[in-house]
């Protein structure tokens, strides 16, 4: 005899132009829990929801930002990934944010500039991405000045 499916909802926007609405996941496991993290947290990733560990590279934040994104402050993009349900969660929350855009300013697929100025700052350490911040701004990476070819 089946006691009952396990619900799982959460708000969906597949399309970022499209309307927002609520979608389910359902498990007919006698054995799932919804009061089971672990097991919600892999029902998102599967969905594509969320990413598991290890899962949110640079590239990774690179494809998830549109073009809006770029000059926006450290503190907005933060909190659209706590927000927007175009972005998927991350495991490791905050960390994992700075640990993606600390690379990705590493690998020159975004910068960190000062509002207003639009200096580039330098990121030596993941610490160092101060996701609190309205005064940095996050941008598409400057050009290089060719060293030899001057």
């Amino acid at each position: 005899m089946k006691i009952a499916d396990q619900h799982i909802v959460f708000l969906a926007q597949p399309d970022p132009d499209g309307e927002r609405y609520l979608d389910e996941l359902t498990h007919d496991d006698d054995n799932f829990t919804a009061l089971n993290g672990t097991a919600v947290w892999k029902a998102l990733a599967a969905r594509d929801k969320g990413f598991d560990v290890g899962e949110f590279t640079p590239r990774t934040l690179q494809h998830n930002l549109r073009d809006q994104d770029y000059g926006k402050t450290l503190s907005d993009v933060r909190a659209a990934f706590y927000s927007a349900p175009r972005l998927p969660l991350l495991y490791g929350g905050d960390r994992d944010l700075q640990q993606a855009i600390h690379d990705a300013v590493n690998e020159d697929l975004v910068s960190i500039v000062v509002d207003g100025t639009g200096t580039e700052v330098a990121v030596t350490a993941p610490g160092q991405v101060n996701l609190a911040s309205t005064s940095l701004r996050l941008a598409t990476p400057q050009p290089r000045a060719c060293s030899a070819c001057s």
